[in-house]
């Protein structure tokens, strides 16, 4: 393989640029994680171009061989009492692995993690998939494990749903911002959530 490893800009990418990274992302996790939902294009390329602020500074970069998209990579950096901490994913795709794509983009990677004053770097990759062996031959360690459940609603009667809240709670539903007087308690309710420790007591926001 002849690779071409660079920083990637998605606000100024060009539509098949864009739609590239998203045919790759798209079947990257469909390798390992075949019974996912497939997220729309358009609202995959908005946040893609314009990232949730809250999570930190967002840096992307890719890696071609002979032009043709191979591998993407993305690194979150956490402001504040997590600034030390670097979010990573790095996605190949699946007929293109084991062939040092993944870890070359690392090595992309790094002097920009290093340069920001980073001390650890972190990941998710499910149990005994590619990305795992991967990270595990890189020298990473796993930390935490999750168990994910999902639920066909197509399969399930509705009616099983139909229960009053429990005492002493209420619905609320809305559309967009949250409504004047539940804006505080949504607030800390949401910054409760985003707080929530991992197997090392940081905060883990789910990658996009």
């Amino acid at each position: 393989m002849s690779l071409e490893l660079g920083p990637f800009a998605a606000e100024r990418a060009s539509a098949d640029e864009l739609r590239a990274w998203y045919d790759l992302s798209v079947t990257s996790a469909a390798a390992d994680y075949p019974s996912n939902p497939v997220p729309p294009y358009d609202s995959y390329v908005q946040q893609l171009c314009k990232p949730t602020s809250y999570l930190g500074l967002q840096r992307l970069w890719v890696t071609r061989d002979k032009g043709r998209l191979v591998g993407t990579a993305s690194a979150v950096f956490p402001p504040d009492e997590n600034s030390t901490l670097a979010i990573i994913a790095v996605r190949v795709s699946a007929q293109n692995r084991r062939r040092g794509v993944g870890t070359r983009l690392l090595q992309t990677m790094l002097p920009e993690i290093q340069a920001r004053g980073c001390r650890v770097i972190a990941g998710q990759a499910k149990a005994g998939a590619d990305g795992e062996k991967w990270t595990h031959a890189l020298g990473f360690r796993t930390v935490t494990q999750r168990a994910s459940h999902r639920l066909d609603i197509k399969s399930v009667e509705p009616a099983r749903w139909q229960v009053p809240p429990a005492p002493g709670f209420r619905f609320e539903k809305w559309v967009d911002t949250a409504p004047d007087d539940l804006v505080q308690s949504f607030a800390r309710a949401r910054s409760a959530i985003a707080d929530s420790p991992t197997g090392e007591g940081r905060p883990f926001p789910e990658p996009f």
